[in-house]
């Protein structure tokens, strides 16, 4: 989205915008922040409806993930497309996305050590990988690539961590 996009949005004029924030970066910062908001939200819910059960929770996770896979239009995730736009770690919005990226390993985390999984940081890391993974390759192939073997590879995954 770009400034144009976002005055109109927003119902305001590029000079009140800019006198907004500080910089154009705490302006993204701002933008990213109401993103990862929303998509941890989102993703709680989700995890949340599962039930109390380690692996309904998990196979949750791999489900809203799927189901951004498929929205129309989707072009990766706008975190992982920002991290890599966003390489100095002086930005603002870099701090944005590097705290939604461990909030997200973190619920991972804390659902595989509820089920006590044979190697959790395995488990864990192998699943961030998988996901971050379907939101690039999502982007090179579309939705017709790779991704189409997310669910069952994750699934391959969780399994023969956890066999449940």
């Amino acid at each position: 989205m770009g400034v144009d996009e976002i005055v109109c949005s927003a119902g305001v004029t590029k000079p009140s915008l800019y006198r907004s924030f500080e910089s154009k970066g705490a302006l993204v910062a701002a933008c990213l922040q109401a993103f990862a908001a929303e998509a941890l939200a989102e993703l709680d819910a989700r995890i949340e409806a599962a039930g109390p059960e380690p692996i309904a929770r998990l196979r949750a996770i791999v489900a809203h993930v799927a189901g951004e896979l498929e929205e129309p239009g989707f072009r990766g995730c706008l975190l992982s497309n920002a991290a890599a736009e966003f390489r100095d770690e002086s930005h603002p919005g870099r701090a944005i996305i590097d705290d939604c990226k461990a909030q997200l390993r973190a619920r991972l985390q804390g659902i595989i050590l509820e089920a006590k999984a044979d190697s959790a940081a395995l488990l864990t890391d192998g699943l961030i990988l998988l996901i971050e993974g379907a939101y690039s390759a999502h982007v090179v192939f579309g939705r017709k690539g790779p991704v189409k073997a997310f669910v069952s590879t994750a699934e391959l995954l969780i399994v023969s961590h956890l066999r449940p």
